[in-house]
């Protein structure tokens, strides 16, 4: 493997935005060789996500988060593409971040600073508002988990009721604003702060942004049913199930025209664009179901992942392996 080109991918997201739920079941699919596309890939040392696979699918439990003061092993894929040009063969590396990065404190400010060297970028969007952070493990934890995703703490022992007033911690936010204005200062810290530590103006690195779980949009309690939302699922049905390049392009363009429903008055495409190049993409997608439709307790779904390994391969296309070139 040491003289194998290298691929680096970097996932970055809020807590709870679902990085290793869509590791995992990325993982599976490609372990199964569900992509037909003009590429080979083979998971290396894969015990720990067979591990979260299974308890995902047998257990019907949500991943663990990532652990936040330490690196974190890749996930590493050996990879063949086989276009026009003839066979490549090449070593792809996916490195997940923790979410609390996107909070900013001296280590994560050295974790940014690695994930931003990586030859494209994940960046993942979680749609459930709101945020709160434990009192004890100081995890941060979005609205809807009743217990700390790493101690099992109570959430009702944070939110500033009486019984733990003077205890608790402040909640980050109780809005579903709290996420894009998180991650509209996180990027605006990458132009700030961080390129200039790397001696650079801005960055010409393909990056997906990934809204991870579409099926919350169509449970009431997280979002607002209307027309828009039923707009948007209808553009998926018209597009179908396909990966192509143009298929892409369109859920694409269908998911953008819903952020102003979802984070109104943010411009992240443009943000992002500005940053990256615009060489950016949308991925709506659900590691669960569509027909989920933001059910909590994975034991009441049939497991259906919906455009999970798209954005890997554009990632790859991008990077100059033309999987979709066949």
């Amino acid at each position: 493997h040491r003289e194998m080109p290298k691929l680096g991918f970097s996932l970055f997201g809020n807590p709870s935005s679902g990085k290793t739920h869509w590791s995992a079941m990325s993982f599976r699919q490609i372990r199964r060789n569900n992509y037909p596309f003009n590429i080979t890939l083979n998971p290396i040392d894969s015990a720990d996500f067979d591990g979260i696979v299974d308890d995902i699918l047998d257990d019907k439990k949500n991943p663990g988060p990532t652990p936040p003061n330490r690196f974190v092993d890749p996930l590493v894929y050996e990879f063949t593409d086989d276009d026009g040009f003839g066979t490549t063969d090449g070593l792809l590396s996916l490195f997940d971040f923790p979410g609390e990065l996107i909070y900013g404190d001296p280590f994560h400010d050295e974790q940014l600073k690695r994930g931003l060297q990586a030859d494209g970028y994940l960046f993942f969007l979680d749609i459930v508002p709101g945020a709160w952070k434990c009192r004890g493990c100081k995890i941060a934890n979005s609205s809807h988990r009743t217990r700390c995703r790493n101690c099992e703490s109570p959430k009702d022992e944070h939110d500033g009721s009486a019984a733990s007033v003077g205890n608790s911690e402040k909640p980050i936010g109780s809005s579903s604003l709290n996420e894009e204005r998180a991650t509209a200062q996180f990027v605006k810290q990458i132009t700030d702060e961080i390129l200039p530590k790397l001696r650079r103006k801005s960055l010409r690195t393909p990056v997906a942004i990934c809204v991870s779980k579409i099926d919350f949009l169509m449970n009431p309690e997280f979002h607002e049913p209307g027309d828009n939302i039923e707009r948007f699922f209808g553009q998926l049905d018209r597009i179908g199930i396909g990966t192509s390049l143009e298929s892409i392009a369109d859920r694409s363009r269908a998911c953008e025209e819903l952020t102003q429903t979802i984070w109104p008055g943010w411009g992240i495409k443009k943000q992002m664009g500005e940053l990256f190049g615009n060489r950016v993409q949308f991925f709506p997608m659900t590691p669960v179901s569509l027909q989920a439709k933001g059910e909590l307790d994975l034991s009441q779904v049939s497991t259906s992942p919906y455009a999970i390994i798209e954005p890997l391969l554009w990632l790859l296309h991008m990077t100059g392996h033309p999987v979709f070139s066949k």
